[in-house]
């Protein structure tokens, strides 16, 4: 009975040398990407680019660096959305736009013109057929179709 065991834990053992282990996971500290503490929600796009919805702005990590984008009045992202055609959408108080490029490349919040029509907090951002919606706090749902 001895040997049958030493050999069940041998074998548990040997099977534990070909198993994959455990997945590398890093915690960045707010000293490590320079913003505020809390973030709200995290989205990658196609490209690795991770998106956090942050405190103080979108946060984001393209792999090299961790860079910030404030919104005007410099308020709080609160949701972020990538839809089919990679486009990520930010929401957040008082606030509803999306990612664009300047001609040098650097990142930038764009702003939709009617989203200063709207009071309160984005909470939650998903594609629908015709375009995107969106929820804010106090119950109302706003559709984005064309920008």
């Amino acid at each position: 009975m001895k040997r049958l065991l030493m050999f069940g834990v041998m074998m548990l053992g040997v099977c534990a040398l070909f198993a994959q282990g455990v997945p590398f996971l890093r915690n960045y500290m707010p000293k490590d990407y320079n913003a505020h503490k809390l973030n709200f929600d995290v989205v990658t796009d196609k490209d690795g680019v991770a998106y956090f919805a942050n405190f103080e702005g979108l946060l984001y990590y393209d792999n090299v660096e961790w860079r910030i984008i404030h919104t005007p009045g410099i308020t709080r992202v609160t949701v972020v959305c990538c839809d089919k055609n990679n486009r990520m959408w930010v929401g957040g108080y008082n606030y509803f736009g999306y990612i664009d490029k300047k001609e040098n490349g650097e990142l930038y919040l764009k702003q939709l013109e009617r989203s200063s029509s709207f009071q309160g907090e984005v909470v939650e951002i998903w594609e629908s057929g015709e375009g995107v919606e969106f929820l804010i706090n106090n119950g109302n749902i706003y559709k984005c179709v064309n920008n």
